[in-house]
């Protein structure tokens, strides 16, 4: 089962009006072959709190990660399929926490 894409928008300030950068499906969408069906889209990242409101650029550079970064924030949309949509055992979850930066989770 492919998840249904999330339509994200990111929008800036450009000379004191907004304007959008981005309005389409999240590019940050991640998988694991072990449980068809599951995603983990990323909207977005910060790297401080509070977060920058002038300067607003693309975090889809950042790492993908479970934790956030020091002092930051993510926001995701996560999609579960039944337990039963599972297909590895101990060595798949590994392989998908290091894929995620978190090899200890």
């Amino acid at each position: 089962m492919k998840a249904k894409p999330v339509r994200r928008i990111v929008t800036a300030e450009d000379e004191g009006k907004s304007r959008a950068i981005h309005d389409g499906p999240a590019p940050d969408v991640r998988t694991d072959p072990a449980r068809p069906g599951f995603s983990s889209t990323r909207i977005w990242v910060t790297d401080r709190t509070p977060a920058r409101i002038k300067g607003v650029r693309e975090t889809v550079h950042l790492p993908h990660t479970i934790e956030p970064p020091a002092g930051g924030s993510v926001c995701r949309i996560l999609s579960f399929p039944p337990d039963g949509a599972f297909r590895g055992g101990a060595k798949e979850v590994r392989a998908f926490f290091e894929a995620m930066g978190s090899p200890g989770a």
